[in-house]
């Protein structure tokens, strides 16, 4: 799908949605084809489907000029099966008109979008317009008419917005592909200023209900913060405005392209900075950098959801105290661990949206993978491939593979790494990323003993570690501690069930932590983590 031409009206007190669209589309294939599959919503009931000649209208096209052909369609359980009378051929543009409403009676339409009486949104999840899978990028225009006490946003700029008999009709455009047209509407009062991040100048606008007006401005000063930040730590950032827009019925955050939707309780007491964050670096992650459904390592939603949860971890490190963001690598830790304990684990790689472990395991394990991959790396080397990632993949979906081949290109392997490189290779990352996406669970490493005997410069101090179940392989930090201010830390690798790290000292340890910085995602029960001498 290339374009959208899309026209919508809304009646909110009949939570009734019409809608007429002109797809632009091309065949991607090498091959005519005269069978062609959409998503579109069980509950929206489709009155017809037509075979364009431009991508006109048909109340706009001249007679004999833009002919039509009807095309006879199945539509079960929100899959639209369409025969077209005649194939399309590969590289010519396919014009397509559909015309539907929805069918619902009550407010809350599948998947839990709303088309309530004062306020309501959609969003692809629901399926409210027709697209072929998700991730399949597109420019749009869309037109929106409802009544005019209420207030309507889209994806991209406003173009137009007018008041005629009693109907306000706001028409949003995008030109730049994205994929997910969403929108929110409800009683607004509109809050704008022109900020600056990454080098563009462009409108942040904030749309609230008018008890919560005097919070826009707060939020728009975090938001531009945040956007800056990360157009310094990803890319730029690439469009040309962004809006943020209460979503009463709505219960988290979501970010679409251009478009934030937020619940109504982040518009009241403390700023709830981590959401904010997570949503505004779905700019990037999710809309810039969109999820591929085809090929090998695709659908994974970790692309999206656990890199803008890690996105608000880093904007928690660069905002606040070292303990702070202890705190919250902690709490993220803590949620997943706490799922796992009760719940069936799956792997990053496998787990969906209908596994009740998908939240655990997408946002919160997720991220902290992505922790242990920058202390794998380094500093220098992860952030230079993330940059470089975003601005390689802009405007196009992404796979796993694309990120590891990224951060393979900055990797400089230590000699004990599973992907140390001959001489003339680069080296590899495909174990981490196996064991870590491709695994079920986490390491469980133990310091089963820590014995220290005299030696020439002291004493030598050997310390036994397990690992318990899957073993990893991985470095991490040991932080050997005496009386006063005696201590040492030494990055080892652990590759084994079981092995002896041998060090040497001039006083005896009186304890041994095991990641004390945090870096990786572990068992974290103190008694296998942290050593103590007895008595």
């Amino acid at each position: 799908i290339q374009h959208y031409d899309l026209e919508a009206r809304l009646i909110p007190d009949e939570h009734r949605l019409e809608a007429r669209v002109v797809m632009t589309a091309q065949l991607a294939g090498a091959k005519p084809l005269n069978r062609v599959i959409f998503r579109l919503g069980p509950q929206m009931g489709v009155q017809r489907i037509a075979r364009l000649d431009s991508p006109l209208p048909p109340k706009a096209a001249a007679p004999g000029v833009s002919g039509e052909s009807e095309i006879p369609f199945r539509h079960e359980e929100g899959v639209l099966a369409c025969r077209l009378p005649q194939a399309a051929s590969p590289g010519q543009p396919l014009y397509l008109y559909f015309e539907y409403v929805s069918e619902s009676t009550a407010p809350r339409l599948w998947r839990g979008d709303v088309i309530g009486s004062a306020s309501g949104f959609l969003r692809p999840e629901s399926c409210w317009y027709p697209y072929t899978l998700w991730g399949d990028n597109a420019t749009c225009k869309a037109t929106y008419r409802l009544p005019e006490s209420l207030q309507v946003v889209g994806n991209g700029t406003l173009q137009e917005e007018r008041v005629e008999q009693g109907e306000r009709l706001a028409s949003w455009e995008s030109t730049l592909p994205f994929f997910g047209i969403t929108l929110a509407y409800g009683p607004y009062t509109k809050t704008s200023r022109e900020v600056k991040a990454g080098g563009r100048t462009f409108p942040l606008s904030c749309y609230t209900l008018p008890e919560h007006a005097s919070r826009a401005a707060e939020v728009i000063t975090e938001a531009q913060l945040i956007l800056s930040f990360y157009s310094e730590r990803f890319c730029p950032f690439p469009y040309e405005a962004l809006k943020i827009v209460e979503a009463p019925a709505f219960p988290g955050g979501y970010g679409s392209c251009t478009l934030l939707l937020l619940m109504s309780n982040f518009f009241e007491g403390d700023m709830q900075r981590w959401l904010l964050a997570h949503e505004l670096s779905h700019q990037w992650w999710g809309n810039l950098l969109g999820i591929e459904l085809a090929g090998e390592g695709a659908n994974i939603p970790w692309l999206s959801e656990g890199f803008a949860t890690y996105s608000d971890i880093l904007y928690t490190e660069h905002l606040e105290s070292q303990r702070h963001w202890r705190q919250h690598l902690d709490k993220y830790a803590g949620l997943y661990y706490e799922h796992a304990s009760h719940g069936t684990d799956e792997p990053i790689l496998t787990v969906r949206w209908a596994s009740p472990m998908y939240h655990a395991i997408t946002y919160e394990k997720g991220a902290l993978v992505l922790h242990a991959l920058r202390y794998l790396m380094g500093d220098e080397a992860f952030f230079q491939a993330l940059r470089t990632y975003a601005e390689r993949y802009a405007f196009s979906a992404v796979t796993v593979d694309d990120f590891r081949r990224v951060c393979e290109e900055y990797y400089q392997a230590e000699p004990e790494s599973p992907g140390y490189p001959a001489e003339g290779e680069r080296a590899s990352l495909e174990w981490f990323f196996e064991e870590w996406l491709e695994r079920p669970g986490f390491p469980i490493l133990k310091i089963e003993s820590v014995k220290a005997a005299p030696a020439s410069a002291g004493f030598e101090i050997k310390v036994t570690m397990i690992q318990e179940e899957s073993v990893y392989r991985l470095p991490v930090d040991l932080r050997v501690r005496g009386h006063l201010d005696q201590e040492f830390t030494r990055r080892v690798w652990l590759t084994m069930p079981d092995e002896v790290l041998t060090f040497e000292s001039s006083w005896v340890p009186q304890e041994v932590q095991l990641d004390p910085d945090g870096w990786l995602l572990k068992d974290p029960r103190p008694a296998f983590i942290h050593w103590k001498l007895s008595g």
